[in-house]
This record gives structure tokens, sequence and C-alpha cells, in this order.
């Protein structure tokens, strides 16, 4: 800085952070062979120490009867249900901004295609890329921050997924908006802040790899979450007992 002092390590991880993103770009279109500044983040990795909650049953249960009986939350169903109970990434099931009109199509929810290491779950495509309208033109948009992946819903989310068709049919694609949680949120009286974004995740990922027991259960569910063993370590490994998981799931 012209002070002479240095950026803030904030700072510098965003800016390695953006032209790792570059190099990405360039990598994709072929510009480059690969991506020099790949492992450019690592060096100037800065992490916020920021508390990884896991959402409680009576929350839970308060947010689902909220949408159950309110009729503007209805909507909000097959989002909540994939929210917490999904391998999938929050932005991976709907944008509630609307950002680049990321709605999961409700036919990548493949309901005759269960998962024989857990009866009664289902897989979901997870695509990394999907070409979007615009106009004339199609646009290829990330939809995924991992590889395309077979995804999974866990039995109580397809529960709900079955129930919301039973009662209000089937949508195209899954609904969330900001007006929408907002209003879920103040009925239930459920806290859900910015710094949460990865709430039901958090909670979903400790708990099934505390609940199902089968070999390889954590390789297996660490590829339906799109993610490696370390970082399952490192971000969802939380003191959960077997009891909580089981409640939970």
């Amino acid at each position: 800085l012209p002070d002479g002092s240095d950026k803030a390590p904030r700072t510098k991880s965003g800016y390695a952070n953006k032209i790792k993103q570059f190099g990405n770009w360039l990598e994709l279109h072929d510009h480059i062979r690969k991506n020099p500044f790949g492992k450019l983040q690592q060096k100037f990795k800065y992490k916020i120490d920021r508390p990884k909650l896991l959402i409680s049953n009576d929350e839970l249960i308060r947010l689902f009867s909220v949408a159950v009986t309110d009729k503007k939350c209805s909507k909000l169903i097959p989002y909540l249900a994939l929210y917490f109970f999904s391998t999938l990434r929050p932005w991976e099931i709907a944008a509630p901004e609307g950002y680049l009109k990321r709605n999961l199509q409700w036919n990548k929810l493949l309901f005759s295609s269960p998962w024989k290491q857990i009866p009664d779950s289902i897989h979901v495509e997870v695509t990394e890329f999907d070409n979007i309208k615009n106009g004339r033109a199609k646009i290829q948009k990330r939809m995924s921050k991992s590889k395309s992946r077979q995804g999974l819903v866990f039995p109580s989310g397809v529960e709900w997924l079955k129930y919301y068709v039973q009662h209000f049919g089937e949508p195209e694609k899954v609904f969330c908006s900001v007006k929408g949680l907002a209003r879920l949120k103040k009925l239930s009286n459920v806290t859900w802040a910015k710094e949460q974004a990865d709430w039901g995740r958090h909670t979903i990922a400790s708990c099934s790899c505390k609940h199902y027991v089968f070999d390889g259960v954590i390789d297996f569910l660490c590829r339906r979450f799109g993610h490696d063993y370390s970082t399952q370590q490192e971000y969802y490994e939380r003191p959960v007992t077997e009891d909580r998981a089981s409640q939970y799931l």
C-alpha cells in the first residue's frame, strides 16, 4: 500500500482466489493446458474460525411445521427437504436471490433409482455445468463447485418430496426465494443467519457419517457430498452421538 503497510491476509486470499479462477477459465477454454495458479490460494490461505452449528431437531420441526401450515411457505418444502436431507450444496439446489437462475430441475431427482447402500434413498443428478438460455443464445453456467456427480437424497428428504407432490403437484423446478425464507424464519422463530449457509450440510454430513454403518461408508458419502475425506474431517466432523444422528435422520 502507499503508506508502506501490507495487504490484510483476507485480502491476499481473495486476490489469490480470483487469479486461480481466471486460470481455471483459461484452462476450461483451452487457452492454456494447465492452470499455473491452481495452488496459489494455498500459499495465501485464510480461514475464518466460525462456529459450525448443527440445527436442533426442535428447530427443524418448527421450520417444517410452518412450511406445512402456511400457504406462502409451502413452496419451500422441496428446498427444505433437499437442504436438510440431501448431499447437495445450497446453491446446487436453488439460489434464493435468483443468481444465474440456478434452480434444480425436478427431473434430476431420480425417484426410481434408489441407492442400495441406503434403503429408501434416491439418486439425484448434480451437474458441474449447465446450458442456460439467454434469448437465442445458450450460456454455460457453473452449477456445482465439484465435478458432476450422483448425489443422494436421504429417506426423510424423499418422504418430504413425495408429500409435496401429493399435496401440491410436481413442480418443474425447486423453488426458493429471499422473501419466502424470511417469512419462514419469522414464523418459526428460528435464526438462520447468512453465515449459516451450510447449516443443513454440516448437520446431514455429520449425522449421516455417524448413523450409517457399512464397509467404506465415509468414502461413499464423501463422493455423494462432492468433497474428499480431509474436507469431511476439517469442516464436517462434529461430536454427534449415534442417538442424535438417528433422531435427525
